[in-house]
């Protein structure tokens, strides 16, 4: 129940950021240049800072709550209540516009309806797997191919792939230095 209502309220919160939160942000003044660039792109970050944090968040809470609201000892109410969080969820992962989000929730799901079908159920499971595997990769190609043509996000930096940049140069580094054993912890 917990992360029901995590997931909820992150997701809620993460739909108020990109749908009237930013926007006021964004009239608000001055503001790091970093923080700009990320309330201007318009993806949903809820208190998680990061848009693939919170997209990872949804993506362990939504089966969760899913399959919550499809358990036999419900009321009609608590349902009711646990299909809306379901539907709040999905409508906070896309808001993310995360596609590594979308494509690990496809992926895993896809992985559990193949392998938990029972072998008379096989014929319905495993082409649903597959369906919903086809279903992760073109919703997550289609936020790729808005970010990587300019529509919104690529303003954080020079696209998706800038923000990485420095965490990448930053991890060579420490591996040179440190080949055997790393850095340490964190």
């Amino acid at each position: 129940m917990a992360v029901l209502l995590a997931g909820t309220g992150l997701a809620l919160q993460g739909l108020y950021q990109s749908l009237v939160g930013f926007d006021a942000l964004s009239i608000a003044g001055e503001a790091p240049a970093a923080l700009l660039a990320r309330v201007s792109s318009g993806r949903a970050v809820a208190t998680l800072g990061l848009p693939g944090a919170l997209a990872g968040f949804l993506s362990l809470s939504l089966p969760l709550t899913l399959c919550r609201a499809l358990s036999a000892d419900l009321s009609r109410l608590q349902r009711v209540l646990a299909l809306l969080a379901t539907g709040v969820q999905v409508a906070g992962l896309a808001a993310t516009r995360s596609a590594a989000g979308v494509l690990a929730l496809a992926a895993a799901g896809a992985l559990v309806i193949w392998w938990s079908t029972s072998t008379s159920r096989r014929a319905v499971g495993r082409p649903l797997a597959v369906a919903l595997l086809v279903a992760g990769l073109a919703v997550a190609s289609l936020f790729l191919a808005a970010r990587f043509s300019g529509g919104g996000s690529s303003d954080e930096g020079a696209g998706p792939l800038a923000l990485r940049a420095g965490n990448w140069k930053v991890a060579a580094g420490i591996l040179a230095d440190h080949p055997l054993l790393g850095a340490g912890a964190g």
